[in-house]
């Protein structure tokens, strides 16, 4: 058997990637396609980390004592209870 130099062995490993009768994709839809992954995984990277920065916000927070004490949070929401169910 005969030995294929590197650019023939390319050509056959591309030729293979694709079948017989199946255009090739244009470049403008493959850098439409890798644009179009590299903004999901941007946008899935921010989506992962908007828990934490929600977390250390709150904690920044508590931490400067700006935060309503939870005795006043629970005597504000049972004052709108109390407003809805006398509506009712």
């Amino acid at each position: 058997m005969k030995s294929q130099s590197p650019p023939e062995k390319i050509y056959k490993a591309s030729a293979l990637e694709v079948p017989a009768g199946v255009p090739a994709m244009p470049k403008e839809a493959a850098f439409a396609m890798k644009r179009e992954f590299v903004q999901n995984q941007r946008q899935a990277c921010e989506h992962d980390n908007f828990p934490e920065q929600k977390v250390q916000t709150a904690r920044t927070t508590i931490q400067a004592g700006l935060c309503t004490p939870d005795e006043v949070v629970e005597e504000q929401f049972l004052a709108r209870r109390a407003k809805v169910a006398g509506l009712l």
